[in-house]
């Protein structure tokens, strides 16, 4: 009996305890900034403004209507909110809200208050009926209209460091700088007033800092740029700007004091972290130094005899060739694929099927490819299977979209915690990466460039080499293959397993491992990586895409503003040559598709000298405007000095247009220079006889066929690999006299003469 009148009073208790909230009507708006005084505006709906203010971080204050049903029944329809500083008073920041603070059936009750990201931010809390509190509002989910942004005259800048800064406000143009202001002393925990530059046609408004006053001159070149720590202001840059040493004990710049302790936090976080399994990481012990030159390394030499075995056999067998030819050397056919996306990986899926099908596979030696492409040639080779379970198996990972997936952020962060350990640099190509590598590999398997050499060692397969760059005054083109990844133009490369450790005068100066196969997918197909300018000129990308760009992007300087290249360390750092001495000083190499200089990954061919090479174009936007892909490619070859098939009289090129509009395969040929590849083009272009509803330039445009298009039907994706696998079959016969003719022309003594119209006519007879 008396446990049963003990439950009875808990009930009325909880009873009285839910009334008690509910009776409170109106909203309680909580400070929960760090060192900031808050007068709080708000507008009940059909009332007048009314004000409270809290003075100090940590205040409160409950807000009662004086209405029939209380303030949090009847909304708040406007919500303005100013931030003072303590000490001096200043105003730091004013904030609008002007929608409803409503939520059905629930009442508002706390409303709190604070900066995040250099920014007020509100955050939203509701009881409902049972007395239940619950998030209704983060902080992130709202950002209030700021009253001071488009307006913005002045910057503050406060010195948080414990000795003098010097900086000033610039004008950076291309790559380089100009000052707009005197240069300022701040003083340790102080504050300086800088005026906001005007807005200045193809320049970036800057402002540079530095322990040292004389680093901050009147102009900067290249180098002083890339040394000297600076922050982007104007729009949308926030007006206050925080220095202070990190982590790492370098001077940086953060938004608000609350960004920088998260900073100091979320460092020694994963410093803590990184120290705990600095000794369970496995390391490479393997020592490692750069080679100079164009030759070939051993392992890829190798590779070459055996792969030669095989094409030497397959030449004999398809093309059928008289006892008067004696292949006594290597005969070097290739393949270069264009990018695009999934577009580009389908569309070279349907290329290399094609190959297959008609025995022409057996005589490539190598295969490379720029950004989609690599997305192909990458898994294919890893996985050694035939093309034509290859396209099999690409159909089944291209069906669903690239970002869905279930990943292991074990491995992610086991992943970005070992490149912390090495100071390697972290950014968004390293978690796009780990989606590209989720989508093609096991999820629970580290995969390395280096592992592909395994399915090379027989020679039964082409040797891949994908492709990159490193934009800048001179565009250097990398090349990564499963031995060694290099810069064709200055001649020095690396082991594969060792490119991005730390290099001085040639040698590895750390152990760190290889980095994952998905961070270089993410880097050959990097497309976003184009400067932000070139990104809102790209074919595909949606209007609202380019609107959110022009809106919320400073339109000056966008040619510089590169968007999440690779970062690697230079390996040739420090290195006593001549031929490197213009990048020897260089700290990093920055990394991004090799398909913003060129349409096709010819650069590591310049050293390999091929005989024929097969061009697989998956961009069809060029015979509507008239322009002769081929032609363009061959003005990339007069620049690298590499031989190239005559065409540039403008009969051939219109001949080779109207040829391209009925064919879809092009060959040039020159067979009175041996030196002179011939090239065999198979372009994604309409083919009538394939599908005469199927137009893959239209599509490219505004259809299913957009680089930015991460997911294809199966009715789609057969009909973008098919129209590719058919072409190669409908001209296998045109491709396999070309390729004969020039084996004639390399092997036999007597130039072969070509056919004529009258010689076709008397075989017929």
């Amino acid at each position: 009996m008396i446990f049963k009148n003990k439950l009875i009073l808990c009930w009325i208790w909880a009873a009285i305890f839910v009334q008690t909230i509910f009776a409170q009507e109106g909203v309680k708006f909580h400070n929960v900034t760090n060192n900031y005084k808050l007068i709080i505006n708000y507008k009940p709906s059909g009332e007048d403004w009314k004000s409270i203010t809290l003075n100090k971080p940590g205040e409160s204050s409950r807000v009662i209507s004086t209405g029939r049903k209380g303030l949090a029944a009847r909304d708040i329809s406007d919500l303005s909110v100013e931030a003072f500083d303590i000490k001096d008073g200043s105003l730091l920041e004013k904030r609008i809200w002007s929608d409803n603070i409503s939520i059905e059936n629930d009442k508002v009750t706390t409303i709190e208050i604070g900066f995040i990201g250099g920014n007020l931010r509100r955050k939203i809390f509701t009881t409902n009926k049972k007395g239940e509190t619950k998030l209704a509002e983060n902080f992130s989910d709202k950002l209030g209209k700021s009253a001071y942004a488009d307006n913005a005259k002045s910057i503050i800048v406060y010195n948080e460091t414990d000795s003098p800064l010097y900086a000033a406000t610039y004008y950076k143009t291309g790559a380089t700088a100009k000052r707009s202001s005197d240069v300022k002393e701040i003083a340790p925990n102080k504050n300086v007033m800088f005026d906001l530059p005007k807005l200045k046609p193809l320049s970036e408004r800057k402002l540079f800092f530095s322990e040292t006053k004389k680093e901050i001159k009147d102009e900067l070149d290249k180098r002083s740029v890339q040394n000297t720590i600076n922050a982007g202001i104007g729009v949308g840059m926030g007006d206050d700007f925080y220095i202070a040493v990190d982590d790492n004990g370098k001077l940086n710049s953060y938004r608000s004091k609350e960004v920088m302790a998260a900073a100091t936090v979320i460092s020694s976080a994963i410093n803590s972290l990184v120290d705990s399994l600095r000794k369970t990481i496995k390391m490479d012990s393997r020592e490692a130094q750069v080679s100079v030159g164009p030759e070939l390394c051993k392992e890829e030499s190798e590779f070459l005899k055996k792969r030669q075995v095989i094409v030497k056999d397959g030449i004999k067998k398809l093309l059928k060739l008289d006892s008067s030819i004696n292949i006594d050397k290597d005969f070097i056919v290739t393949v270069a694929s264009s990018g695009g996306g999934y577009r580009a990986m389908i569309a070279n899926a349907g290329f290399y099927a094609g190959l297959e099908e008609t025995g022409l596979l057996d005589l490539i030696t190598y295969s490379s490819g720029i950004s989609g492409s690599t997305w192909y040639l990458c898994p294919w080779i890893y996985y050694g299977k035939n093309p034509l379970e290859q396209k099999k198996f690409v159909q089944e990972k291209t069906e669903h979209n690239l970002w869905l997936g279930i990943f292991d952020p074990n491995i992610i962060l086991e992943n970005l915690i070992v490149k912390k350990l090495y100071g390697k640099s972290v950014n968004f190509i390293d978690f796009y990466g780990e989606v590209l590598e989720n989508k093609f590999w096991r999820a629970d398997k580290h995969t390395y460039l280096s592992d592909l050499a395994e399915s090379l060692k027989d020679g039964k397969m082409p040797m891949p080499i994908l492709t990159a760059i490193n934009p800048g005054d001179r565009d250097y083109w990398f090349e990564f293959t499963p031995y060694q990844i290099g810069a064709n133009k200055l001649d020095f490369y690396v082991p594969t397993w060792a490119f991005g450790r730390k290099f001085n005068k040639g040698k590895a100066i750390d152990y760190s491992r290889e980095e994952r196969i998905g961070f270089y997918m993410g880097t050959f197909g990097s497309a976003f990586a184009l400067t932000i300018r070139k990104n809102l000129g790209v074919r595909g990308w949606p209007e609202k895409a380019k609107k959110i760009f022009n809106k919320f992007v400073d339109p000056t300087g966008l040619d510089e503003n590169r968007v999440w290249p690779a970062i690697v360390f230079n390996p040739v750092k420090n290195m006593d040559n001549p031929n490197l001495s213009s990048v020897k000083n260089l700290e990093n190499f920055q990394l991004v598709d090799a398909g913003e200089i060129s349409g096709f990954p010819l650069s590591p061919y310049i050293r390999r000298k091929p005989h024929v090479i097969f061009l697989c174009d998956a961009d069809p936007e060029g015979l509507s405007r008239n322009v002769n892909p081929v032609r363009n490619l061959k003005k990339w070859c007069e620049h690298h000095n590499f031989k190239f098939p005559e065409i540039d009289k403008q009969k051939e090129n219109n001949k080779n247009i109207e040829a391209l509009r009925q064919n879809p395969v092009l060959i040039l040929e020159n067979l009175k220079d041996a030196d002179v590849p011939t090239v065999i083009y198979c372009g994604l272009l309409k083919n009538d006889k394939f599908n005469s509803n199927f137009d893959p330039e239209k599509e490219t445009k505004s259809g299913f066929c957009s680089t930015y298009i991460f997911a294809y039907t199966k009715e789609n994706f057969n009909l973008l690999s098919g129209i590719m696998q058919y072409a190669i079959n409908q001209n296998k016969d045109a491709i396999i006299a070309a390729i004969k003719r020039k084996v004639e022309s390399v092997f036999k003594k007597v130039q072969p003469v070509l056919p004529t119209v009258a010689d076709e006519k008397q075989k017929e007879q």
